[in-house]
């Protein structure tokens, strides 16, 4: 009889595995948020960038609205976590295909 323990990850809890911008990013997000820095100036930038993106196809205007609503519902000392994981999706998509938003753009100033 053979036995088959599950396997166990825990030890991975709390690691971040992400290339370098992003973890930049995450660290500088962290740091912000735990100083006490202005949340909403960091939500509207977040907004800021995120309209930039249409490389995910939406996900990333959706991510956002549950970022704003899950910090707006959690108490402290946890809520600054989804605004740190917001920036970490920002910076996941940042600078991938942005062709609608460019032709939106000039349509914009054509008019």
């Amino acid at each position: 009889m053979t036995s088959h323990r599950p396997m166990v990850h825990g030890h991975h809890l709390g690691m971040m595995r992400a290339v370098p911008e992003v973890k930049e990013t995450v660290n500088l997000a962290t740091q912000y948020v735990k100083s006490g820095y202005d949340p909403q100036a960091f939500i509207a930038r977040l907004a800021e960038i995120v309209c930039h993106d249409n490389f995910t196809e939406m996900r990333t205007f959706k991510h956002h609205q549950s970022i704003v609503e899950e910090y707006n519902s959690t108490r402290e000392p946890w809520r600054w976590m989804h605004l740190v994981c917001g920036a970490q999706a920002a910076a996941i998509s940042f600078g991938k295909n942005m062709t609608v938003y460019e032709e939106y753009l000039e349509l914009l100033h054509a008019a």
